[in-house]
C-alpha cells in the first residue's frame, strides 16, 4: 500500500464497502441497481489509474460503455422477472411502478446515451473511423430494440410483453462483446 497512488488506494478500499453496503441496502424504488452499477465500476477505475495518462484517459471509454450499457439490459431483466421480484419483496422499478413507463423511459434514456458514449474511444484516438461506424451501427441497433421494448406499454398480452423484454435482453448480451471486439480489432488495425 505504500507504493500505491492515493486514488487507486481509495478506490480499492471503497469498492467492498460500496458493493456490499450500498448495493444491498434497502433503497427506495430502483436506486439499488444504480448504486450497484456505480460501485461495480470502481475496480476498473482503479486498474485504469495505474496506467500511464494517455491510456488511463482512453480507457475510460470502455468503462463508460459498460456502465451505460447495463441500464437497458437490466430493465429488460427486471421487466421479465418483475413478478418474482415482487414476491421476494425486492422493490425494483417494474414492481414499484408496474405501468412500465419509468422502466421504458430509463431504458430509452440510456440506449440513446449509449451511442455517443460508445464513440468515446474514437474521439479519444483509441480507434479509427471504422470503429466509429461499427459502434454507431451497433448503438442504433441497440436503440432500435429498446424502442421496440417500449411496446410493453401498448400490449396487454403478457407473452408479447415478455418476448419484447427477452429480445432486448438477447441484443444487449450480444452488443457489448461485439462493441469491445470491434474496438480491439480496430485499435490493433489503427
Amino acid at each position: 500500500m505504500l507504493h500505491t497512488n492515493p486514488l487507486t488506494l481509495a478506490l480499492a478500499l471503497l469498492t467492498p464497502y460500496l458493493c456490499c453496503y450500498l448495493h444491498a441496502a434497502e433503497t427506495r424504488d430502483s436506486d439499488r441497481h444504480l448504486r450497484g452499477r456505480v460501485s461495480g465500476r470502481h475496480g476498473a477505475a482503479a486498474g485504469l489509474d495505474g496506467c500511464p495518462r494517455p491510456r488511463r484517459v482512453a480507457g475510460r471509454g470502455p468503462v463508460c460503455d459498460s456502465f451505460v450499457w447495463q441500464f437497458p439490459h437490466f430493465m429488460a431483466i427486471s421487466w421479465l422477472y418483475r413478478d418474482d421480484y415482487a414476491r421476494a419483496g425486492i422493490r425494483m422499478l417494474p414492481v414499484v411502478q408496474p405501468d412500465g413507463w419509468s422502466t421504458v423511459a430509463e431504458a430509452l434514456f440510456f440506449a440513446v446515451a449509449m451511442i455517443p458514449v460508445s464513440l468515446l474511444p474514437w474521439r479519444l484516438g483509441m480507434a479509427g473511423v471504422a470503429y466509429a461506424v461499427l459502434a454507431g451501427a451497433l448503438g442504433l441497433l441497440y436503440l432500435a430494440y429498446t424502442i421496440r421494448f417500449a411496446g410493453i406499454l401498448r400490449t396487454t398480452d403478457e407473452n408479447v410483453s415478455r418476448m419484447l423484454a427477452r429480445d432486448l435482453l438477447k441484443v444487449s448480451v450480444l452488443y457489448l462483446p461485439l462493441l469491445f471486439t470491434a474496438l480491439m480489432v480496430c485499435a490493433i488495425a489503427k
